[in-house]
């Protein structure tokens, strides 16, 4: 987007006849805003296909020349004695069998005086038997207040104009203009007829109408305000509506005078070629009631007007407008007589599929039904609370992008109706992130582990509230109340008979068969109390990731021994080559290799030797018997090999094959199990403690950090080992800074998860954002660049009241004609002056230094800024139309904005003085450039 400002700088105060051009300023900003996409690109650590040589081998340890890994065969109803061989000789323990704790039987309201004597199988926890279904969680608001300039806390209406700024009307401050960037406030002390403003438009020419309380109606044209009362012909000074109809007319709702028609000037003269005044519809006319609180106008052209106890009119057009000025037509009234919820009518909307919709005072809603045969059979269908609606009190209503309905109701909230689903829902927070947290049932606020099983339930192991189970309505809580042995869940899986495991901080691990837990712990032969990581390999087998005890792999046996079902432990250790004791992460390759990530040794790789042909991890023979081929090996990689960091909190396989680890020190790729390629900050990563990686369904790479999640977009390049290397752009980057409730992402197996339907469930280390829900596709998005405006022009950094510069005629810059080649300038040719100057000159000055100027401090801005020219000045944001200035002003400071009102912070400007700079300036937040000692000469300010 281009603003063409002119302006020149000349030598000398008296050589204007001497300039040759006139430089031309065109203000364009390069903008990356929330929707936009960054630019940044990794770079690779190493881009050869062989290791370097400064870096070391993976170390390789075959399993055959270490001891044995410990086999424990899980007793089943006795206890059971094992002696091994340790360092310090022999060692005999007692093996228990697992101890399994039956869910309890609760009653719950919910299934009082049914079938059963009011038995359910598992408790819903709160009052009534279970969380209100429409569990939905905190989003993240910005509130603004007079602390930020807001005219005034008391909102009564708000407006977003064309060009995306937001207008808000106050109960006695006036009206705020907010740009995303700072408030404009505008007064009675500016001309505006009446500081309580109940409605705002825009119309089609861009004036800005105020419906007012008491004071009639004014009219802002970006330089002054016209003001229309009761004298002038309008019914009623207290306008609750203002809406401007398809031909251009503005119809207004009064307090008390029913409504006023107002046609344009364009529009407005009668066949005698006088202008026409106000026309006005009252009871007489036919409306319902004088009181009119809203309008709406329908695809057909008719009028609707919701009225203070009268009910719904229609005003239907008698016959197409020939000059587009007042139509002539009839009213038809609908009340409770006609089906209406209730005859206080606060809001009216038509939505994209052309229902009416009314929003009463105490009824709820009420949708229109009126047939295509016009009998108007059954007029309305009514939602109230008994149909999921917050409150029956309904003061506004919108309609958002997607076709959903908000519902803001007057004490109850705002509630969206989903017309495909046909349902309420109460409270949802909108723009595609939900957070849920202890306050809408989430058992605790800090959550390691999120994994959705088959049936759609999602589970989240948390940090001292057992496991929550998340529905889709509400959260069921398995606590040690209930029998769940520890209240600390590091991890969740299912298996592939539909168990859940858990791994718990203290107590081992749990399976949940949906009746009972069983728990095994040490005195089962699992290595360690406290497990990290759980991951189900592609042969059945269960790997339990512990805290000092390496790793357990858990294989159930097919067979009965002796009458009956039997599973085994085998633990391995840093005695069979595994890097470290503490595993994190395990994740199981397409090839059947099984990566272990540790805290401070790095990844260990088990599975076959170099020589070995891949495949499975470990390849068995005669497995019920309790007999392995174990001619496999660890081979582990650390920062001797290209390893970013060696502390490894997650791992992940993507869908061409690379592996991902992320670490304490940033993200650390394996392509095609040959070469590192490390992704740091300075590549563009948020932060460096990676503590997340998935995928989601476009290829797209997700990173869960300490500073929130990223998106990682990756770029086709044919040769992945070329000069340029596989490269990942940044896409969105979703945390408190970009104005999403996303803090720092917890360690823990699958912290982040994609869930069937596509939405990404992530666990933050914060007790507001707790558990976000982000749907992608449902995000509020904006493609749209946003629009630019230069708001002032400083010279030699003072400000400039250019009103009042302008109608003095020295500050005029002449027309010249050519008198025989020789330039004149020609005096008949000076601007027409306005009676409406003055109006003009005291708004600028109010909104430019805060007050009305003095004539001492005039005549001082007019001396001190004398032989500056200019031809005239812009609306709304004053600025002198094709400026020259005389050499001792030749320093000038710009300052602009772009119109992005929900997520400003995220805007960046790029400028440059082309003549002036050499160098475009750094991409910053910085709204306003300033140059001094400008030589004479044309200049362009892009």
């Amino acid at each position: 987007m281009r603003n063409i400002f002119p302006i020149s700088i000349c030598h000398s105060c008296s050589a204007i006849s001497k300039i040759v051009a006139f430089a031309v300023f065109c203000m364009q900003f390069i903008i990356f805003t929330y929707a936009q996409d960054t630019t940044s690109t990794f770079r690779h650590a190493q881009c050869n296909a062989t290791l370097s040589t400064s870096l070391k081998p993976p170390v390789i340890i075959l399993t055959d020349a270490c001891p044995k890994p410990l086999v424990f065969d899980i007793p089943v109803k006795v206890a059971k004695q094992y002696t091994f061989q340790t360092d310090k000789g022999l060692r005999t323990i007692t093996l228990e069998p697992p101890k399994i704790i039956m869910l309890p039987i609760v009653f719950t309201p919910f299934a009082s005086g049914g079938a059963g004597g009011g038995l359910s199988p598992l408790p819903s926890g709160g009052a009534g038997g279970g969380l209100d279904q429409s569990a939905a969680g905190i989003g993240l608001f910005t509130t603004y207040t007079t602390n930020d300039r807001l005219a005034l806390d008391a909102i009564t209406c708000g407006y977003r104009d064309n060009a995306g700024n937001l207008w808000f009307g106050t109960r006695g401050g006036g009206v705020s203009r907010y740009d995303g960037c700072s408030f404009t406030n505008f007064t009675t002390s500016q001309g505006l007829a009446n500081n309580v403003v109940w409605c705002i438009t825009e119309d089609k020419n861009g004036n800005f109408w105020f419906g007012t309380d008491g004071g009639g109606i004014s009219c802002y044209n970006g330089i002054f305000f016209t003001n229309y009362t009761t004298a002038q012909g309008l019914a009623n000074n207290v306008i609750k509506f203002i809406i401007e109809d398809k031909n251009g007319n503005l119809w207004f709702g009064t307090y008390g005078g029913g409504v006023d028609c107002y046609a344009p000037i364009s529009s407005s003269l009668d066949k005698s070629g006088q202008r026409a005044v106000f026309t006005n519809f009252t009871t007489s006319q036919g409306l319902a009631n004088n009181y009119v609180l809203c309008i709406a106008e329908d695809k057909a052209g008719n009028l609707w007007f919701g009225t203070l106890g009268g009910g719904v009119s229609r005003y239907t057009p008698l016959s197409p407008s020939v000059d587009k000025g007042v139509q002539s037509g009839v009213f038809t009234n609908f009340t409770t007589s006609q089906g209406l919820a209730n005859n206080i009518v606060y809001s009216i909307i038509e939505d994209k599929v052309g229902n009416l919709w009314f929003g009463t005072a105490g009824g709820g809603v009420s949708r229109y039904n009126s047939d295509e045969k016009g009998t108007d059979e059954k007029l309305f269908t009514n939602f109230t609370t008994a149909h999921g609606l917050a409150d029956n009190t309904i003061l506004n209503i919108a309609e958002d992008k997607a076709g959903n309905l908000w519902f803001g109701t007057a004490g109850g909230g705002v509630s969206r109706y989903t017309p495909l689903l046909s349902t309420f829902i109460k409270g949802e927070n909108s723009g595609g992130v939900t957070n849920f947290t202890t306050s809408q049932g989430l058992a605790n606020n800090i959550v390691y582990s999120i994994i959705e099983d088959k049936t759609g339930n999602i589970w989240f192991g948390t940090d001292g509230g057992g496991v929550s189970r998340f529905d889709g309505g509400s959260f069921i809580n398995f606590t040690i109340s209930l029998g769940f042995p520890n209240k600390f869940v590091k991890c969740i899986i299912e298996d592939n008979t539909g168990n859940i495991w858990f791994g718990t901080y203290g107590s081992g691990a749990i399976c949940y068969n949906g009746k009972s837990f069983t728990n095994y712990t040490t005195s089962q032969g699992l290595a360690n109390y406290i497990v990290h990581s759980i991951m189900e390999d592609k042969a059945g087998n269960l790997w339990f990731g512990t805290r000092g005890g390496g790793v357990s792999r858990y294989t159930p046996l097919s067979s009965l021994i002796n009458g009956e079902n039997r599973a085994v432990f085998t633990n391995f250790t840093t005695s069979q080559g595994l890097v470290n004791n503490v595993v994190v992460c395990i994740t199981e390759d397409k090839t059947g290799k099984i990566w272990f990530g540790t805290n401070g040794g790095g990844v260990s790789c088990y599975g076959p030797d170099e020589n070995g042909a891949g495949g499975n991890c470990e390849t068995r023979t005669n497995i019920n018997k309790n007999k392995q081929s174990m001619s496999k090996s660890f081979t582990s990689f650390t920062t001797a090999q290209g390893l970013v960091n060696n502390f490894v909190y997650c791992i992940t396989e993507d869908r061409t094959g690379n592996l991902w680890f992320g670490t304490a020190g940033g993200i650390s790729i394996l392509l095609q199990r040959k070469i590192f390629i490390n992704l740091t900050t300075t590549d563009g990563l948020p932060d460096d403690f990676v503590t997340q990686i998935v995928e989601d369904k476009q290829g797209k790479i997700i990173i869960g950090t300490n500073a929130g999640i990223c998106e990682l977009i990756p770029n086709t390049c044919k040769n992945i080992f070329s000069s340029n290397g596989p490269r990942w752009t940044v896409g969105q980057i979703y945390n408190s800074s970009t104005g999403y409730p996303v803090k720092d992402v917890n360690v823990g197996q699958k912290a982040m998860y994609f869930d069937s339907k596509g939405i990404l469930w992530a666990a933050t280390g914060s007790d507001k954002t707790a558990v976000v829900r982000i749907d992608y596709d449902a995000i509020l998005k904006n493609d749209t660049p946003p629009a630019i405006v230069l708001k002032s022009v400083k010279v030699n950094n003072e400000n400039v009241c250019w009103h009042d510069l302008l109608i003095h005629d020295r500050f005029l810059k002449p027309v010249m004609y050519d008198n025989g080649g020789d330039k004149k300038p020609d005096r008949s040719q000076r601007p027409v002056r306005f009676k409406t100057d003055s109006l003009a000159i005291i708004l600028e000055e109010s909104l430019t230094f805060g007050r009305t100027l003095s004539d001492t401090e005039r005549d001082t801005m007019l001396d001190k800024f004398e032989g500056i020219r200019f031809d005239g000045i812009t609306k709304f944001y004053p600025l002198p139309e094709n400026l020259v200035l005389p050499y001792k002003h030749n320093s000038l400071t710009f300052e602009f904005t772009a119109i992005e009102p929900a997520r400003p912070y995220l805007v960046k400007y790029q400028y440059i003085l082309e003549g002036y700079d050499n160098d475009w300036s750094p991409v910053t937040n910085k709204t306003s450039a300033s140059f001094g000692n400008i030589w004479e000469g044309t200049y362009t300010f892009v």
